[in-house]
């Protein structure tokens, strides 16, 4: 067993006592396949980071994440409060000193102006779970791969979120839906899709065959390979990330096509929970967006394109669903969230 290996190993046994803190989360219903999943999320994004390397400077321009993205109804808000940025200094003192803390500082203070998002889910995720940040460091400093580690920590403590602390975890707001938990384990699995798949590559052997990642988890997946992407939009660092993102969302359309042709039971549950039919109608849109900002920025060879050619083919079904839920009206406002509270379709949100 190599040091990857026993580290990764290392991550799942600590996350093994957090996750029996959290009761009635579908993730971890079963224990074996959970933590098997959440060990493979984390050897997967290993995998896609090893494109990745770092680009901290102080001469860099800043980039404006919000621009364009957001509805001004709610734009999302990641200041830190001065008890929690002490509480989160105190924390990296506990394991870092001398020069390897101050250059730690300095990296975050730059992420603060660059990519507040991320030094907004890296403070509250490590305020939450106090070894989460030395975890995630050590790992991937470790590692004999070309990392980013604040990318890869970024993309993982989002995943984290919403195995812990609430279903998913949009740009400052940790959200919980209603009835996630009966619907996440009325789901078929994701291997079931792979007879749907056009030009199959190695990608759905991963999620979709080894994974075998549900729609929930798909949507997880989207939501944090959009900070991937936004990570590097605001560090100039560009990878084959957005074909990632784009498969994911063409994953999304399969999932609904294989439910109304093949599962009926779990076609009218998706359809019958408007709070997740909202937070994939908000999270699918916010990927669309953020992926029209790569055509730019593309990788040579990239299968972006394509993948989102695959994905308009089969739009259908989500449009579909979508207007059965009843979320079709906010399709131009999906992040009117005020309006969602005064509905009340069953979303609530959480502290974080």
């Amino acid at each position: 067993m190599n040091n990857i290996d026993k580290n990764i190993r290392k991550v799942e046994s600590d996350d093994v006592s957090i996750v029996d803190k959290k009761k009635n989360k579908c993730m971890w219903c079963c224990c074996a396949p959970s933590i098997f999943l959440f060990v493979l999320i984390i050897v997967l994004s290993i995998i896609y980071a090893k494109y990745f390397s770092s680009n901290f400077s102080d001469s860099d321009n800043t980039t404006d994440i919000t621009q364009n993205l957001y509805i001004e109804s709610e734009i999302p808000n990641y200041s830190i409060s001065d008890i929690n940025k002490a509480q989160f200094e105190n924390n990296l003192s506990s394991y870092y000193k001398g020069a390897e803390l101050e250059k730690i500082k300095s990296d975050l203070s730059i992420m603060e102006t660059k990519y507040p998002e991320g030094h907004f889910i890296i403070v509250h995720s490590t305020n939450r779970d106090p070894e989460s940040f030395h975890k995630w460091y050590e790992l991937l400093k470790n590692t004999p791969l070309t990392l980013d580690s604040y990318s890869v920590m970024i993309h993982e403590m989002s995943h984290s979120v919403g195995f812990l602390y609430c279903n998913y975890l949009i740009e400052d707001k940790c959200i919980d839906i209603d009835r996630y938990t009966s619907l996440d384990q009325s789901l078929f699995t994701g291997d079931k899709l792979i007879d749907y798949v056009e030009n199959r590559y190695k990608i759905d052997e991963t999620y979709l065959m080894e994974s075998k990642q549900k729609i929930t988890l798909t949507l997880d997946e989207i939501n944090s390979y959009i900070k991937s992407i936004r990570y590097n939009r605001a560090y100039k660092q560009y990878d084959d990330t957005p074909s990632t993102l784009a498969r994911q969302l063409y994953y999304i359309t399969l999932h609904l096509k294989y439910a109304k042709e093949n599962d009926l039971q779990a076609w009218n549950k998706l359809v019958d929970n408007k709070g997740f039919a909202f937070t994939l109608l908000r999270l699918t849109k916010i990927a669309k967006e953020e992926l029209s900002m790569t055509k730019e920025t593309v990788t040579s060879g990239s299968r972006r394109d394509d993948n989102l050619k695959l994905y308009e083919d089969n739009i259908q079904y989500l449009n579909e669903y979508i207007e059965l839920s009843g979320m079709s009206k906010y399709i131009d406002e999906a992040n009117d969230y005020q309006s969602i509270k005064k509905e009340g379709i069953g979303i609530t949100f959480v502290e974080f």
